[in-house]
């Protein structure tokens, strides 16, 4: 059961620290060619372009990390 837990936080670290690095990847990568959802004036309020793609980081962290456990 201790294996099983120890484990279980090492996958739950690892998926963390993948994801926080292609996070901030995609962020770099979309700012650098203009993967952005900028401001309009209207309904998207922000003051700067927002950077596009984190859901993408996280799901490929998630697929990374389950494929690296089941192997």
């Amino acid at each position: 059961m201790r294996e099983t837990i120890v484990t279980l936080i090492g996958v739950i670290g690892a998926a963390f620290f993948i994801s926080v690095a292609l996070t901030l990847l995609m962020r770099t990568l979309a700012l650098k060619f203009g993967f952005t959802d900028g401001p309009d004036g209207q309904r998207k309020l922000q003051e700067k372009p927002i950077p596009l793609g984190g859901g993408l980081a996280v799901f490929f962290a998630v697929v990374v990390t389950l494929t690296a456990v089941r192997f």
